[in-house]
């Protein structure tokens, strides 16, 4: 008798052993494909095919209205514009945000004054310019200017572009949003007669023919 209620009671074991093996796996079979889904969302939401090195971009401030044209507390992005597609786009930056070294929640939208290429020489390039080329597999130095009246120091920087894939910025647009950069740099207090920076901001080409954009008689002048 103690045999057989050993052997009932072995049997019963294994059968809740297995009903729960069972339960286990049928629970990880439905659970996987939930996880997979829910994991590859967010890498093919983002993505936009022409980004921002930032760690190759150098961030310039004009304190006050040193450097003139309008500005008061502007600020330059040495932007290295990367296309790694085989189509061409036209960029323009649609927003820029800075965050405020003085306040960590703190942030400063910038107004876009206009673009420009500096590896343009011949001949010189306009002194403001909204969108620009940068074709495919190819990395573009741009220089995206702004203006505004408080302060233009930044521990980190807020990128919004529109891209395009008809010249001068037409069609339809498609909109990112980079995210923030821990981006700081020097001060840009003119520009010298040869057309090179002064001041601390590293400027990414030298001794060549520049003229900054000039904010005066836009949205984004001095009052």
């Amino acid at each position: 008798m103690a045999e057989n209620m050993d052997a009932t009671g072995s049997g019963e074991q294994q059968e809740k052993r297995g009903l729960s093996r069972r339960t286990v796996l049928a629970g990880a079979a439905w659970s996987v494909p939930v996880i997979a889904v829910a994991s590859a969302a967010p890498a093919m939401a983002a993505s936009p095919p022409v980004v921002i090195d930032f760690g190759q971009s150098t961030a310039c401030k004009i304190p006050g209205n040193s450097m003139g044209f309008c500005y008061n507390k502007g600020y330059v992005l040495w932007a290295r514009f990367v296309n790694e597609t085989n189509t061409d786009y036209y960029v323009t930056v649609t927003g820029l945000v800075l965050g405020l070294p003085s306040d960590p929640q703190g942030e400063v939208p910038q107004c876009v004054v206009g673009m420009t290429n500096p590896g343009v020489t011949t001949p010189c390039p306009p002194s403001a310019t909204s969108c620009m080329y940068v074709p495919a597999n190819q990395t573009t130095i741009l220089g995206v200017f702004t203006n505004a009246n408080t302060d233009s120091g930044s521990d980190w920087v807020t990128v919004s572009l529109a891209l395009y894939t008809d010249a001068a910025c037409g069609g339809t647009a498609e909109n990112y949003t980079l995210d923030p950069y821990n981006l700081t740099g020097g001060s840009w207090t003119g520009v010298n007669p040869n057309g090179s920076p002064t001041g601390s901001c590293v400027f990414p080409y030298a001794n060549m023919c520049f003229t900054p954009p000039t904010a005066c008689g836009t949205s984004c002048a001095s009052v």
